[in-house]
C-alpha cells in the first residue's frame, strides 16, 4: 500500500515536468517570453532554461516585450483586486445563482448621492451610493 502512495506522489510531482527536448521545436520568441514572464517556481522553467542554452538563443531581444507582458499581467491582477474590494462585491453572500447579474452601465451624481444604473438581462436597475463612492461594477437583483 505504501508503494502505491509513493508511486502516486512521484507521478504527481514529476509526471508533468518538461524536459529540454520538449522545447526543441518551440518558437524562439514563445520560449523566451515564457521563460522571462513565468515565475521561477514554475515546474517548466528549468527545462526552458536548458533548452534556451542548448539552442544558443539570445532572449535579450525579447526583453521589452517580456516586460510589457509582465506589466500587463500586473495591471490585470490589480484590476481584479480592485473589483473584489469594491463596496457590495458579494457582501450579501449570494452567488450569481441567487438572482440576475446586473452589469454597470452609467452613473449620475445627484446632490450627495450617486445613482448607479445597471443592465439586468435587458431590464434596468438602480443603486444609490454616496456621491464620493464608486459604483460597483456588478450587482445582483
Amino acid at each position: 500500500m505504501r508503494a502505491i502512495w509513493i508511486s502516486i506522489a512521484a507521478v504527481s510531482l514529476f509526471g508533468c515536468a518538461a524536459t529540454p527536448s520538449d522545447y526543441a521545436q518551440t518558437d524562439e520568441m514563445k520560449l523566451c517570453m515564457d521563460y522571462m514572464t513565468f515565475p521561477s517556481y514554475n515546474i517548466h522553467q528549468p527545462a526552458r532554461e536548458v533548452a534556451i542554452r542548448q539552442r544558443g538563443i539570445d532572449c535579450s531581444r525579447y526583453a521589452g516585450a517580456a516586460n510589457a507582458r509582465i506589466r500587463a499581467n500586473q495591471n490585470f491582477e490589480n484590476l481584479l483586486r480592485g473589483l473584489a474590494s469594491q463596496p457590495g462585491y458579494q457582501s450579501s453572500g449570494r452567488g450569481a445563482s441567487a438572482g440576475v447579474a446586473c452589469v454597470f452601465t452609467r452613473d449620475v451624481v445627484s446632490g450627495v448621492n450617486r445613482l448607479c444604473y445597471y443592465n439586468c438581462a435587458g431590464s434596468g436597475h438602480a443603486v444609490t451610493v454616496g456621491a464620493a463612492q464608486v459604483c460597483p461594477i456588478q450587482t445582483f437583483r
